[in-house]
């Protein structure tokens, strides 16, 4: 293996071997779902970790590796969610009952899981309703529509142009 400061009086390279030694040495912290700066603690690699790092920017097989390692636990928890989903939706085809458990499940996947935001949009609306003399219930937001609408298109009371300006408060009163 060739490093740039072979030529010079500085350090030899690290081998692949001893960056698989260290591979193996994080792996149970990658595993967990850690950043590598975590990992290079809890397995006290802390005297080699620009090094790591270094390697790690490569964007070589050392990378990949620590990206598998640290994804390991949600791919676990995605597959275990689909598995769960799917014996939902068997259930849900041959009609049979729910349970409670099986519903906030169903619920919070929908909410929560990217793959269903095409389908599931997680919104609050608020609807203000008020019951006329009659005991109807009417939409306001339908009315405040109309209304607006209508005083949209009603001609405004406006000053008379043909009225002086020595008279403003008579052309004032005169729009009320």
């Amino acid at each position: 293996m060739y490093n740039f400061c072979m030529d010079s009086s500085g350090r030899s390279a690290y081998t692949d071997e001893q960056y698989r030694r260290w591979l193996y040495d994080l792996a149970p912290y990658l595993f967990l779902g850690n950043s590598l700066d975590i990992a290079i603690k809890k397995a006290g690699l802390q005297k080699h970790r620009t090094t790591l790092y270094e390697k790690a920017r490569l964007n070589d097989w050392f990378s990949d590796k620590i990206e598998a390692f640290q994804s390991f636990l949600g791919d676990l928890v995605n597959e275990t969610f689909s598995r769960l989903i799917l014996r939902i939706y068997r259930k849900v085809k041959n009609e049979e009952k729910l349970t409670s458990q099986e519903g906030s499940l169903l619920r919070f996947f929908a909410v929560t899981h990217r793959s269903t935001i095409p389908y599931f949009v997680h919104r609050n609306e608020k609807l203000h309703v008020y019951v006329d003399v009659q005991g109807n219930v009417e939409k306001v937001l339908d009315n405040l529509d109309k209304e607006v609408y209508n005083q949209l298109n009603e001609p405004k009371n406006q000053i008379d142009p043909s009225l002086s300006l020595e008279d403003p408060l008579k052309a004032l009163l005169d729009t009320l």
